[in-house]
C-alpha cells in the first residue's frame, strides 16, 4: 500500500516540477522580450540622435518598423502567456482531482483498516472461546479420570 502513496506523491512532485518548469519557461521568455524590446529602443534612440533633418523621413520609416515588430513581439507574447496559463489552470485543476482521489483512497483505506480490525477482533474471540471450550472439556476429561463426576461443574458448550 505504500507504494500507491509513494507514486501517488511522486506525481504530485512532477506536476509540481512541470509547472515550476513552465514559470522559468515563462520568466525567460518575458526576459526576452524585455531584451528585445530594449535593443530597439536603444537603437531607435541612437539612430534619432546621430541623424539630423535630411534623414529624419528614413527615421520615421524605422520608428515604424520597430513599433510594427515590438507591437508583433508584444502579440507573440500575449498568445504564449495566455497558453502557458491555461496549461497551469490545467494542470491545477488536475491536481484538484488528484487530491480528491487521494481523499476518496484515504477514506477507504481507514475503512478498510476498521474492517480488517473488526474481523482480527473476532478471530481472537473465536479462538479464545475455542480454547474455552477445550479447556472445558479437558476438565471434564480429567474429572472422569480421577472418578469425580462432570456435571458438578458448569459447561461453557452453547
Amino acid at each position: 500500500m505504500p507504494s500507491i502513496e509513494v507514486q501517488i506523491l511522486k506525481n504530485k512532485v512532477q506536476n509540481l516540477m512541470i509547472v515550476v518548469q513552465s514559470l522559468s519557461q515563462q520568466k525567460q521568455h518575458q526576459d526576452q522580450m524585455g531584451k528585445k524590446e530594449k535593443e530597439l529602443r536603444e537603437i531607435y534612440d541612437v539612430k534619432m540622435k546621430c541623424l539630423d533633418e535630411e534623414w529624419k523621413e528614413k527615421v520615421k520609416r524605422v520608428e515604424m518598423e520597430c513599433v510594427k515588430e515590438v507591437s508583433e513581439v508584444q502579440k507573440e507574447h500575449e498568445l504564449q502567456m495566455a497558453e502557458m496559463r491555461e496549461k497551469y489552470e490545467l494542470k491545477c485543476r488536475e491536481l484538484v482531482k488528484m487530491n480528491e482521489v487521494e481523499k476518496k483512497y484515504e477514506v477507504e483505506m481507514i475503512e478498510m483498516r476498521r474492517r480488517y480490525e473488526q474481523k482480527c477482533n473476532e478471530l481472537i474471540e473465536m479462538k479464545l472461546r475455542n480454547k474455552k471450550k477445550v479447556m472445558s472439556q479437558d476438565r471434564i476429561v480429567m474429572m472422569k479420570e480421577i472418578g469425580q463426576t462432570p456435571k458438578a461443574y458448569p459447561s461453557n458448550e452453547s
